[in-house]
């Protein structure tokens, strides 16, 4: 028995939505009479989708209705502020201290940020769908961005400032920089509308679980 293309990536993809459970599986007769079945009709969808990681976290994306072929972003991240410019840290001798030989506290101004930007951070998911034959079929992307506090500043002090006696009066003062990584990856999937289709991303470690439903 032979298959069109097109049927072998709806079995494909709507195997990887189905349950385990027996009841909630189909036979390879069934994609072939639904694929010759009454074409889908509809002029909109309702799309919801999830992020399940491997570490158990999920993340939830807003629901949105999207007309037949018309691209939609939904987003589940936040805002992401770090600094972008600073005071340099800072010590003077009080009156009469001299090269600071006497005792007594210096005043020691830390590193002091004055300048902020945002950036946002987390998941972008953009998506459309439209039917195909008796399916659904939707496609496009799935953008994350991290923010990874690992780079160091150049107004930080990278070494403790001691004074004559060799007192220490500032500590080491780290600034850190965020790193901000970007991956996407690009999805496709088509099967019977209002099932659940899940989609192991590129990374590995994350699936994408969609459900595209029949408004109008």
């Amino acid at each position: 028995m032979k298959f069109s293309p097109f049927l072998a990536a709806i079995l494909l993809g709507t195997l990887c939505s189905c349950s385990s459970l027996p009841e909630n599986t189909v036979t390879l007769d069934q994609y072939k009479a639904w694929e010759h079945g009454t074409p889908l009709k509809a002029r909109e969808f309702l799309i919801t989708a999830r992020l399940e990681k491997e570490n158990g976290e999920m993340t939830e994306f807003p629901s949105i209705r999207a007309k037949v072929g018309q691209v939609v972003v939904v987003s589940a991240g936040r805002e992401f502020i770090y600094p972008t410019e600073f005071d340099l840290p800072e010590t003077r001798l009080e009156e009469g201290q001299g090269d600071g030989s006497k005792g007594g506290a210096f005043p020691v101004t830390p590193t002091t940020p004055t300048v902020f930007a945002t950036r946002d951070v987390g998941e972008v998911l953009k998506i459309s769908a439209k039917p195909k034959g008796p399916f659904v079929e939707f496609r496009g992307s799935l953008a994350t961005t991290t923010a990874d506090l690992s780079s160091r500043s150049s107004a930080e002090a990278v070494s403790p400032i001691s004074d004559a006696k060799k007192q220490c009066l500032l500590t080491e003062n780290k600034v850190l920089q965020p790193e901000f990584k970007t991956t996407e990856s690009m999805i496709y999937s088509a099967g019977l509308p209002s099932s659940e289709h899940r989609i192991a991303l590129q990374n590995g470690k994350s699936t994408l679980v969609v459900k595209c439903e029949v408004v109008r």
